[in-house]
């Protein structure tokens, strides 16, 4: 059993200030990866911050996906600047990017959420891409972010959809582990067992509170619910990734995400959107019934505005080759091969899974 490291959190409005002092805590000079657009959303705060700190830092914006080619260019652009300490700045990809340059020099990482879409921030793990976008590894990593500091102005003045997207990815925590619960002896699992209490505590506060925080992220007044979802998405999903142990092999919505993602279609999606799709496919391979899913489920999807179908989310039907390519990366990772060896009474044959697939075109609801 290991369990990682915590990062320290900072969640609040105007938070961002508190950056210099955090950052001096680890390092002087600090090597700065951001995406454009999150830079030039925050960059006076940030710059002021640090300079006020008394420390050094050089600017790297980063493009494209995360990946060693992008990786490699970031790189080139800090040139010869002798970091001691890496902040990541911006959305997931950026941040899983930044994390991987952290870890490769051996330095210490602060992790800047500009939008609450993923738990990128908090976790020791970055998704790895091709450069077509296609999902190749997920490298987790040897040490988490020192800090992690997310503030609540920065993240409500984002698009409402990375909100609602980051709302979408963090209920799989729960309904993914929910999938496999009775075939796993969870008795004597200390880990497990409060990795499955918290994530129903967590969707439970989504349940309540995040209509509320979608209001207030589209008014641009924040409130007690935008910051209980921020949490959430953030960090409560961040923990509920680290502890769930060997049960987090079992993640069909995840396994799909990964699977899709070789598909350019799949690329007009955020994470969270196709994970949300990807409980659906659970759900409707849990269910044996192609196409229907839980009515509580799509209800909590229109309520939040997530895609309740594959034509909900702007998406064609798929052609032939490309469910065969989908189930065959669905097929060739760890997920489903660890899923098809527990006794779950759920049909996985690739067959099933294609038919299923097919079926999320037109969802309906029991």
């Amino acid at each position: 059993m290991e369990v990682m490291e915590s990062p320290r959190y900072i969640r609040g409005f105007g938070v961002l200030n508190q950056l210099g002092d955090a950052a001096k805590e680890y390092g002087t000079r600090a090597l700065v990866v951001a995406g454009e657009r999150a830079f030039s959303a925050v960059q006076g705060k940030v710059e002021a911050s640090l300079a006020a700190a008394g420390l050094d830092y050089r600017v790297v914006i980063y493009k494209g996906f995360c990946s060693m080619v992008h990786i490699k260019k970031a790189l080139i652009q800090a040139g010869d600047f002798a970091a001691d300490l890496v902040i990541g700045i911006g959305g997931g990809t950026v941040i899983d990017a930044s994390k991987k340059i952290a870890h490769d020099l051996g330095l210490p990482i602060i992790t800047v959420p500009t939008i609450a879409a993923t738990c990128a921030a908090w976790t020791p793990l970055s998704v790895m891409y091709d450069e077509c976008g296609a999902v190749t590894a997920e490298e987790w990593l040897s040490r988490s972010p020192k800090a992690v500091i997310a503030d609540t102005e920065v993240i409500m003045k984002a698009p409402v959809r990375y909100l609602v997207a980051g709302i979408g990815d963090s209920i799989a925590k729960w309904f993914e582990p929910s999938f496999v619960r009775q075939a796993l002896d969870v008795k004597a699992d200390c880990f497990l067992r409060s990795t499955l209490d918290l994530a129903k505590t967590a969707y439970e506060i989504l349940s309540d509170n995040g209509e509320k925080a979608v209001e207030q992220c589209k008014a641009n007044k924040a409130g007690p619910e935008l910051d209980a979802v921020i949490d959430v998405c953030i960090a409560v999903t961040g923990m509920l990734s680290g502890m769930a142990g060997d049960a987090a092999r079992f993640a069909v919505a995840h396994a799909f995400y990964n699977a899709f993602s070789a598909l350019p279609l799949s690329h007009a999606l955020l994470h969270g959107e196709v994970v949300t799709l990807g409980i659906l496919l659970q759900e409707s391979l849990r269910n044996g019934d192609g196409g229907v899913a839980d009515k509580e489920l799509i209800s909590f999807y229109s309520r939040m505005g997530l895609p309740t179908s594959w034509k909900g989310a702007g998406l064609r039907k798929l052609t032939e080759d490309e469910l065969d390519l989908v189930v065959s990366r669905m097929e060739a990772g760890d997920s489903l091969t660890a899923l098809r060896k527990l006794p779950l009474g759920v049909d996985l044959s690739a067959r099933r899974l294609k038919e299923a697939i097919a079926g999320m075109y037109h969802m309906h609801h029991q």
